[in-house]
């Protein structure tokens, strides 16, 4: 049984990967921004993935949206539209990892993930969706990350 990973990068995401399994699955989504506008180098995210013994599934995502502003919500959710179909193609992943940290999400955005999650609940109720190192700071999640690692993370 495995995870699936939702990687995007930044320090929440690589944080992740200090308590991934071999088995785990790592999905990102190629762009992640709109106005294909990367947020994150797939040399570098290959080889963050590859230090765990994991390889990048990159998802290429070309749906026209231009939210202005653009904001944390709007890569969730394309990441959680993703997750749900890697899910019901898999009957091995047994649960769903996404980064946060100890200050996300900000109270604007809370509605909109509170949502997202209660419709992941109906989608798949048998795998739960989790933020396993929301209870650590930004801090503390980067100095999870190996130090040769760090200069790695967008």
């Amino acid at each position: 049984m495995s995870r699936l990973i939702l990687f995007s990068g930044g320090v929440e995401s690589t944080a992740l990967l200090t308590q991934s399994k071999p088995d785990d699955l790592l999905l990102t989504i190629e762009p992640t921004y709109p106005n294909d506008l990367p947020s994150f180098d797939p040399v570098k995210a290959d080889q963050l993935a590859s230090y765990y013994g994991l390889k990048v599934h990159y998802c290429k995502v070309n749906i026209p949206i231009e939210p202005k502003p653009f904001r944390f919500v709007h890569q969730m959710r394309i990441f959680v539209s993703l997750a749900n179909l890697w899910v019901a193609k898999s009957s091995e992943i047994t649960e769903v990892w996404c980064g946060r940290n100890s200050k996300e999400p900000s109270e604007g955005i809370t509605p909109f993930i509170n949502q997202m999650m209660a419709a992941w609940n109906v989608l798949q109720p048998r795998v739960p969706f989790l933020h396993p190192l929301d209870h650590l700071s930004k801090r503390a999640q980067w100095e999870m990350i190996p130090a040769d690692l760090k200069p790695l993370v967008s």
